[in-house]
């Protein structure tokens, strides 16, 4: 409710609602350009959807195979996340993720495979967490508008 409110007043008085939060939710569902400050210093400002892709360095890959069975080694290509037979999770560095694939296709049987983002929230934990700061030291600022 509270985000339906804060969008409603934004459009209705066109008016800039700067949000201050940790709370990663409210700040995917209200906002479209962000500003990152860490230790005092702004790290990023700009759209928010390219905090991801500028802080990231790794892609979330899933995979199922055609059999019922996850094949071994997997773990040579990134950090094996999830393994739910037949479907498996890996992190992967993001430059390497077309040349891992290319050989986990070459040596298995795959149905389907997506790639994904990792979640905003994981991205700026590691993005706070990097500088040995926890993220309750550090704000999102996120503009509305």
């Amino acid at each position: 409710r509270v985000q339906e409110f804060l969008r409603h007043y934004q459009k209705e008085q066109r008016i800039t609602v700067i949000l201050t939060s940790h709370y990663m939710k409210d700040v995917e569902a209200l906002c479209e350009r962000a500003i990152v400050i860490n230790k005092g210093t702004v790290v990023h400002d700009g759209p928010l959807a390219a905090i991801v892709d500028r802080f990231s360095r790794h892609k979330i890959v899933e995979l199922q195979f055609a059999d019922d069975v996850i094949p071994p080694g997997l773990e040579r290509f990134g950090l094996l996340l999830q393994s739910r037979p037949p479907r498996v999770r890996l992190q992967i560095e993001k430059q390497y993720v077309s040349e891992s694939l290319s050989s986990i296709l070459s040596l298995h049987a795959v149905d389907d495979i997506s790639v994904l983002e990792r979640p905003l929230e994981e991205v700026i934990a590691e993005l706070f967490s990097s500088d040995d700061q926890t993220v309750s030291d550090n704000r999102t600022e996120a503009v509305v508008g």
